[in-house]
């Protein structure tokens, strides 16, 4: 019977597993690594915004008297990595990589004992509706992470976002 539990954990995790998240062994999740790509190019800094929201454990936490639903921050990258640390208090993460003129890659991320870090291959796709995209889904969830008081966030990860946001704007009006 115990054999054919284990079998079946076995098989479920074997499906879940997606093509771009690997994971690597640890005694509990601590960070999410990612490797950046884009077809027939290098990666532009300027062009590119990584935000991480980590979903508190419970329904809400609680900072200065005012409830908060989730842990956003900006994410720094290299021209080809990223990575972003759990907070004690997370549970999940999901991280939105934005690419001007690519494809919108997230993924979300548990944490989980016996998971050290997972590697999140981001593999951005060219796309003819990227701008489109950006206004219309990416700008809004933006604007929501920089504005919201339900939404933990530096006062100095509001400003990067803001200013990326600004810079990608820009770049958007002056190629269109």
């Amino acid at each position: 019977m115990i054999n054919r539990f284990l079998l079946a954990v076995l098989v479920l995790f074997l499906l879940s597993c997606s093509e771009n998240i690997s994971r690597t062994a640890g005694l509990y999740t601590k960070t999410v690594e990612g490797r950046l790509t884009a077809e027939s190019t290098e990666i532009d800094p300027d062009k590119l915004l990584i935000v991480a929201c980590g979903k508190a454990r419970g329904w809400m936490t609680f900072k200065d008297n005012t409830p908060s639903y989730r842990n956003c921050r900006y994410v720094f990258a290299s021209a080809d990595k990223f990575v972003t640390l759990f907070e004690s208090n997370e549970s999940e993460i999901t991280i939105l990589a934005y690419y001007a003129g690519y494809t919108t890659v997230s993924g979300t991320f548990s944490r989980s004992l016996g998971i050290g870090s997972y590697n999140f291959a981001v593999n951005f796709l060219p796309s003819r509706n990227w701008e489109n995209e950006y206004r219309l889904l990416i700008k809004p969830y933006l604007n929501e992470i920089v504005n919201s008081d339900r939404i933990r966030i530096s006062i100095e990860d509001r400003g990067i976002i803001s200013k990326k946001m600004e810079t990608l704007e820009k770049n958007s009006a002056s190629n269109g």
